[in-house]
């Protein structure tokens, strides 16, 4: 998957000292598979499920497969060439579903998304709350909270 660095001081945090979109890559994918406690094999068959095609356990392994990495004598680290394997960005929202972490979803679709999200999360946060105050408010003044009356049906003769 190829994912543009992003602007400086806008990306997500990369814990854990990853540098590369690739490598936060392969860090949020191994995270997701911990926090799902799903084996690789029953997320396989659930992506292949969702998307259509075929997605096998051995290759959910290459995408969160990490470079060897042999030190040079000037002390510079040298990724050995394997033949490196980067996650399809069609099977994100797949993998996202089959884990229930959406992680690498947000991590994929950019600052100005990513905080759109953010802003539509604390508004649903907001109403959730509103209505809780508005019960309690209820509760403590005796009032019942208003609901909208329904029309009241007629037959037609």
């Amino acid at each position: 998957m190829v994912i543009p660095n992003p602007i400086p001081g806008t990306g997500p945090k990369t814990g854990d000292g990853a540098k590369t979109p690739e490598e936060e890559t392969r860090r949020l994918l191994g995270k997701a598979f911990h926090l799902s406690r799903k084996r690789r094999r029953e997320v396989a068959r659930e992506m292949t499920e969702l998307l259509g095609q075929s997605v096998t356990e051995s290759k959910l392994y290459e995408f969160t497969r990490t470079f060897n990495r042999e030190p040079r004598e000037s002390g510079e680290i040298l990724k050995k060439e394997r033949g490196e394997v980067r996650f399809p960005a069609a099977w994100v929202s797949a993998f996202c579903e089959a884990t229930g972490c959406d992680e690498l979803a947000r991590f994929v679709m950019g600052p100005r998304l990513r905080e759109l999200v953010e802003l539509g999360e604390q508004v649903s946060t907001m109403g959730w709350v509103l209505g809780k105050m508005q019960h309690e408010f209820a509760r403590l003044t005796g009032r019942g909270v208003q609901k909208k009356a329904k029309p009241k049906r007629t037959r037609k003769a």
